[in-house]
């Protein structure tokens, strides 16, 4: 995307289990986006709206690919291939996304599996309430609050990113509208 000035001292490393690249995009370069998207159709989901994004969002997947191999480098170092995903995601309200992981592969063919899973928040915070990304750090869930998982900060343009085995979902949004991007980038299956 134009415009495009953050570096590597932006990614702040948190608990080894993500990552927080700070201002991926600039506040008007999601109000861009969410005018590019407002005018698609979105795919009604069992939990939220999406759009897989495709070739016009060339730009997206460009910055998005380069931001994410850095921070992979810094971190886990996993062999990734240029096999990305983006997909923009609209959260209503009474709309979620139950814990889960990203990580999925066909143990019998081997096919390239989600490496990395990262999500982008397009929409202003004060646009929805709810709606919050959990990330958790620890293996096992601990519904008790204050447990061992991790808010993302709901700072637009920010993303969080981390390992697909890792545990994570979105909080219901309880009023407003929730606009995110959700990242999958694949590679070898783990060995």
């Amino acid at each position: 995307m134009a415009g495009q000035t953050n570096a590597i001292n932006s990614m702040a490393l948190l608990p080894s289990s993500y990552w927080e690249v700070q201002q991926l995009f600039t506040h008007a370069q999601c109000d861009e986006l969410l005018t590019e998207l407002a005018t698609l159709p979105w795919v009604k989901e069992s939990r939220r709206r999406s759009i897989l994004l495709g070739e016009q969002f060339r730009a997206v997947y460009d910055c998005v690919w380069q931001r994410l191999a850095e921070v992979n480098k810094a971190s886990w170092l996993f062999k990734l291939d240029r096999w990305m995903t983006i997909q923009a995601v609209r959260y209503e309200p009474g709309d979620d996304y139950p814990w889960h992981m990203d990580l999925c592969f066909d143990v019998k063919v081997r096919a390239p599996a989600i490496k990395l899973g990262a999500s982008v928040l397009l929409s202003k915070p004060d646009a929805f309430e709810g709606g919050e990304l959990e990330v958790m750090l620890g293996a096992t869930h601990d519904p008790v609050p204050g447990g061992p998982a991790f808010l993302a900060p709901l700072e637009r343009g920010t993303c969080v990113a981390f390992p697909g085995y890792v545990l994570h979902r979105v909080r219901p949004v309880t009023a407003g509208v929730r606009h995110a991007l959700v990242v999958h980038l694949r590679g070898p299956a783990f060995a």
